[in-house]
């Protein structure tokens, strides 16, 4: 995406912002216009970072945070601020990995090397380049590997030749078979780069005024620049300073244009440097003069963001403290609302326990009350027991042995007279007839006695019965 389009972009984004109902969506926003902003605003880069990295965090969208974690890196990076740079990028790094998104992490390792390489530890940039290379191995798409291997080969310095060709010819395949014209057109120039230094002139001139060409097509000035950059060194290799000086100047243009300030510095420098050559005092002395402008415009602009920095440094120390004193507050809070919890949880089964042992104590004198009840039934069974018995051995035997005494005296005595013996069979009869009656008489008694007493009255015939009972004692 060239600078024009990159701007219509930020355009949008920043149009559409008040519009924006979505949250996520809104942070999206921030860090995307960051991130198209860093080759021309650091500072706004970093001002989107941490509008956007305080919106996640408060949203815990983590990756809305890592994205935003990144920009601030970026930008403290490109103002020189490498340690604080690589703190955030380890930062991001951790909050991509924690969600899950390997690739973006991958990348991250790739910075972090760079980071190191711009600090002067190349060891160091070179462990971090392959374990990132070491992590793309494991990747699902292997779409950012190419820029991977570039960057590796840019930054190990001891690899052979033969090494440098391998890395980048893969580097080519998969950046071709993704249609990846950004990495095909930095493949370019770093083989263009590394041309030179081998005096291959031709394939250098080749490669470089393709990438420019490349380049110009996408609108993608920043990569223009790159080229031209690479074209003044090739010019100024084949001792051809005036048109170093041309594409110098063309540089600055843009420089000046999309207010690359640390671009400005470095082609002013290039160019005092190129005009010393030619011996030209008078547009030294003028490139002088905007050099200290641009060194001044550069370092109020550092200063300024220096300052940003600071304050937004204390507001996070600040926020990390309240963070951690919160935390520390919370997990007393937590641990009093715990034994809280255990204390309730004591009294509840406690108070269970007791309402248990009233429940057992009332269901003890329930069952006492039962077993009570049932001895005073059989207490009163083994009374009627004994009444029943009693009245069977006086309202049955006497009858009974008196019926037995007659039988016998009819069975023994050959002399009675028929007169007599009838007596006796009447006799005996009767008193059968009277034993019959008292049975159903204790039947009917015992029944009464065993369903419980019902108070029945009747008419009884008093006579009748006076003298039913007078014949049990004829």
């Amino acid at each position: 995406m060239g600078a024009k389009a990159q701007m219509a972009e930020v355009r949008k984004l920043q149009q559409g912002l008040p519009k924006q109902t979505d949250s996520l969506k809104y942070v999206d926003a921030l860090n995307r216009i960051g991130l198209l902003l860093h080759t021309k605003s650091a500072d706004s880069t970093f001002f989107y970072g941490i509008k956007a990295k305080a919106i996640a965090e408060r949203l815990e969208y983590n990756k809305g945070r890592a994205e935003a974690t990144v920009n601030i890196a970026i930008a403290l990076t490109l103002k020189g601020i490498y340690n604080q740079g690589l703190i955030y990028y380890i930062e991001g790094r951790n909050l991509f990995l924690k969600e899950g998104l390997k690739e973006p992490a991958t990348e991250l390792l790739m910075n972090i090397g760079i980071s190191y390489d711009f600090m002067g530890n190349n060891k160091m940039a070179v462990k971090f380049a392959k374990e990132a290379l070491d992590e793309a191995k494991h990747l699902k798409r292997d779409s950012a590997v190419s820029m991977l291997l570039v960057n590796y080969v840019n930054l190990d310095y001891s690899l052979s030749p033969k090494a440098v060709t391998k890395y980048l010819d893969s580097a080519q395949k998969i950046a071709d078979k993704y249609h990846d014209d950004r990495t095909i057109l930095f493949l370019k120039q770093v083989k263009a780069h590394d041309e030179i230094v081998a005096k291959k002139y031709k394939e250098a001139y080749n490669n470089i005024t393709s990438s420019i060409k490349m380049a110009r097509a996408h609108e993608w000035e920043y990569h223009e620049m790159e080229g031209l950059y690479l074209l003044a060194g090739y010019y100024k290799k084949r001792n051809s300073i005036d048109s170093a000086i041309k594409n110098y100047q063309t540089i600055y243009t843009m420089a000046l244009k999309n207010n690359y300030v640390y671009w400005e510095v470095e082609i002013l420098e290039l160019l005092a440097d190129a005009y010393k050559q030619k011996n030209n005092t008078t547009e030294q002395l003028r490139l002088n003069k905007l050099l200290i402008s641009a060194l001044k415009k550069s370092n109020e602009a550092n200063n300024s963001f220096m300052g940003d920095y600071v304050k937004y440094n204390q507001t996070e120390q600040e926020l990390s403290k309240y963070k951690n004193d919160y935390a520390h507050k919370r997990e007393e809070m937590i641990w009093l609302i715990g034994l809280l919890v255990v204390i309730v949880s004591i009294s509840i089964w406690l108070l269970s326990l007791y309402k248990k042992s009233r429940k057992h104590e009332k269901e003890l004198e329930l069952l006492n009350y039962k077993v009570n009840l049932q001895n005073d039934e059989l207490h009163h069974a083994d009374e009627f027991k004994s009444r029943l018995i009693s009245m069977l051995a006086h309202d049955f035997r006497s009858p009974l042995g008196s019926a037995i005494s007659m039988m016998r005296l009819v069975r023994d005595d050959d002399d009675l007279e028929k007169d007599e013996r009838e007596m006796l069979y009447n006799s005996i009869e009767t008193d059968m007839q009277n034993i019959l009656l008292t049975f159903d008489n204790i039947l009917q008694w015992v029944k009464k006695q065993m369903s419980g007493f019902v108070y029945q009255p009747e008419t009884l015939p008093v006579n009748q019965l006076l003298d039913e009972a007078a014949l049990m004692f004829k």
